[in-house]
């Protein structure tokens, strides 16, 4: 299994081969079957694929796909393994070429200085890096916020873990009650373009909507992903969003395209993408 896909015949009993995008409903099948709730949405494969390219792998066998791993240089974001007769010593090969493939891969890392969090709001909200600690209210602001497709637990988890710098929570303060998560945002640079980043997802609690939250938000991702060394951020939104579309067209997101059943998963997205001389902050 250590060869390329691409230098392997076809009739190769098990080979290991980049994530092609007709291959991310099995993929979602595998890990819905493996996790059952605690799988991610089927639109999160996609994501994941035009954000860590080469690092989304699956494993074939006669054909059929067993086994995926979404890694990068922080770490194994996702991965899963069909259950199967005959199936434990491929699984001791698939974690070998899984660390092989996250240790060659060109990765996702992070800047080794970090600017402090731009953007004020009100004195009772704080944009602020993830903690560990944030997970079981995160989750409960991702049902609210994304009540079709929210992100499950492990998820949430994974990228906390993983993208660690990138993963922004909004926080609202009171004299009276505890801190209270009201909103997130996670960017990462792209893997096989270190020169991109993305904004993989932006939400805000309805009723702390039209605080700032969001702009205060975005600000800390783009200074983070420009301190990275992106030159463009890119984003991929619902049409019907026209809150969010708004917000990013504010920012000076261009349209670059429509994609109607975006890696086959049925939705459309539409494709945005800001250069950095164009961000706001580069423009006062």
């Amino acid at each position: 299994m250590t060869a390329p896909a691409e230098d392997l015949p076809d009739d190769v009993a098990v080979r290991m081969r980049s994530c092609r995008p007709d291959d991310l409903n099995q993929v979602s099948d595998l890990d819905h079957q493996a996790f059952g709730r605690n799988s991610p949405p089927r639109f999160v494969f996609a994501q994941l694929r035009d954000i860590v390219g080469s690092g989304f792998r699956v494993v074939e066998q006669h054909g059929e796909i067993v086994a995926y791993t979404i890694s990068v240089q922080t770490g194994t974001l996702l991965s899963a393994t069909a259950p199967g007769p005959g199936r434990i010593n491929l699984l001791a090969e698939v974690e070998k070429e899984i660390k092989g493939a996250a240790a060659t891969s060109t990765g996702i890392g992070h800047p080794t200085h970090h600017t402090m969090l731009p953007g004020k709001l009100a004195p009772k909200y704080e944009i602020r890096r993830f903690a560990t600690s944030d997970i079981d209210e995160l989750y409960q602001v991702e049902n609210q916020t994304f009540v079709e497709d929210p992100y499950p637990r492990r998820l949430l988890g994974r990228l906390g873990a993983v993208f660690r710098d990138g993963f922004l929570v909004a926080e609202r303060h009171s004299r009276h009650a505890a801190p209270e998560i009201v909103g997130s945002l996670v960017s990462v640079v792209d893997a096989g373009c270190p020169g991109v980043g993305w904004i993989m997802s932006l939400g805000v609690l309805e009723a702390h909507r039209r605080e700032g939250v969001g702009t205060c938000l975005m600000n800390a991702a783009e200074a983070y992903l420009h301190e990275a060394g992106c030159e463009k951020i890119k984003l991929t939104v619902d049409p019907v969003n026209k809150i969010a579309l708004h917000l990013y067209q504010q920012r000076n997101y261009a349209l670059v395209e429509r994609i109607d059943d975006y890696h086959g998963t049925g939705r459309s997205r539409l494709l945005m993408v800001q250069d950095a001389s164009d961000a706001p902050s580069h423009r006062r």
